[in-house]
């Protein structure tokens, strides 16, 4: 998003799909909190979800980059039919995380996507 920014143009963003953005820190974090609370190996043989708390519109994550790196950026919603790609994307894609937060229980520590896009966008300067 802070590349096609570059150019001050409107951006086109679907808005009809909703998801849970996921900080990588964060999975890294959860996954390692995973390792070390499993020592019997009791979440050996399980499928475990995980992402982000929260959930939004790939507009609305758009919006919110741009908000927090204080963009005046043009962002025009579409429709899923209007941005047509290969994969079939579903409109709803939020994951059932109940399974891990009863596994884990006080060990569960989650932010929620608002606040991992801050640090994320805090790492990403750091870095330009």
């Amino acid at each position: 998003m802070l590349r096609l920014a570059k150019n001050g143009n409107a951006i086109k963003v679907v808005g009809d799909q909703i998801g849970s953005p996921t900080f990588a820190d964060d999975l890294a974090i959860q996954i390692l909190n995973l390792i070390n609370f499993d020592s019997q190996n009791v979440i050996q043989n399980n499928i475990l979800n995980y992402s982000n708390e929260g959930i939004c519109s790939w507009y609305d994550f758009a919006h919110s980059i741009f908000k927090l790196s204080n963009l005046d950026i043009p962002l025009i919603p579409i429709q899923t039919s209007d941005y047509p790609t290969p994969a079939q994307r579903p409109p709803f894609s939020v994951l059932d995380k109940s399974k891990i937060k009863n596994l884990l229980g006080n060990h569960y520590h989650n932010a929620h996507w608002e606040d991992s896009l801050k640090a994320a966008l805090s790492v990403l300067n750091k870095s330009l």
